[in-house]
């Protein structure tokens, strides 16, 4: 655990619940990645290890010229993943992938998401994709 600034750890606190550049700009604010980027590298500084979470997706609009995607290569951490269980999870799951792996970041899973690599695997093999757990989703 580690005790730092509220402004360091979550960077632009926005009052209603939506998509970020929509409720950014309702609190007359603009999602700035060098800021993040700051904030990052300040917190990188004293810890062994730091979770960044993302907020509505992984190409969820932060602004009008970024999205979280931006933020994830900037950053360049490896990203996790989630996917909830339901109707169309499994395409959404392979288009996500493939964004991510697009901009050259390296897909990391979940131990908790072993259902859906497991959906994930069968489709692609059903589809002549090849894909296993150790090379095509981590």
């Amino acid at each position: 655990s580690l005790a730092a600034p509220r402004e360091a750890v979550n960077p632009y606190l926005l009052r209603e619940p939506l998509s970020p550049h929509i409720a950014a700009q309702r609190d007359g604010v603009v999602i700035d990645l060098d800021h993040i980027a700051r904030c990052f590298e300040e917190l990188r500084g004293q810890a062994d290890f730091l979770v960044v979470e993302g907020a509505g997706g992984f190409r969820v609009p932060l602004s009008e010229a970024h999205d979280g995607a931006d933020l994830a290569v900037r950053l360049g951490l490896p990203v996790i993943l989630v996917v909830g269980l339901r109707l169309g999870c499994l395409n959404h799951a392979l288009l996500t992938e493939e964004a991510i792996r697009a901009r050259g970041l390296r897909l990391r899973t979940h131990e908790h998401d072993q259902e859906i690599l497991n959906a994930l695997e069968r489709t692609c093999k059903r589809l002549g994709a090849a894909a296993s757990r150790d090379t095509a989703l981590t």
